[in-house]
């Protein structure tokens, strides 16, 4: 018997189950999912302009305060990303934005609001 026929070995134990299971290793080309035909599946796409994602934030802040995750929602992203976050300090910075607890950046509760 060579080493690529060898067969697993369990051992039984009281109160424990083994299953065998097989798996392969892709070949070739790395771990990949593809789903349809590449294009984004209903979330916007924001590089195509560098300051469009900056005035969607301040047109979705229009309606009151939102978090990160309640911005992303609004712009139809599939959830916080960096370019989001990217987008975020640059208005706080330029001082469009502001928090609503700026004692504390890191809270949870956190939210963001225009400067009136």
């Amino acid at each position: 018997m060579t080493s690529t026929d060898k067969v697993p070995q369990y051992l039984d134990q009281p109160g424990r189950q083994a299953m065998p299971f097989r798996f392969s290793l892709l070949k070739g080309k790395k771990n990949r999912v593809r789903t349809g035909s590449g294009q984004s599946q209903g979330r916007v796409e924001m590089t195509s302009q560098p300051g469009a994602i900056n005035e969607k934030i301040i047109t979705a802040l229009a309606s009151g305060p939102l978090s990160k995750a309640g911005i992303a929602n609004s712009l139809d992203l599939g959830g916080v990303t960096g370019y989001l976050n990217r987008a975020v300090r640059e208005l706080l910075a330029e001082g469009r934005i502001e928090y609503t607890v700026p004692e504390k950046p890191n809270s949870r509760f956190q939210k963001y609001r225009l400067i009136k």
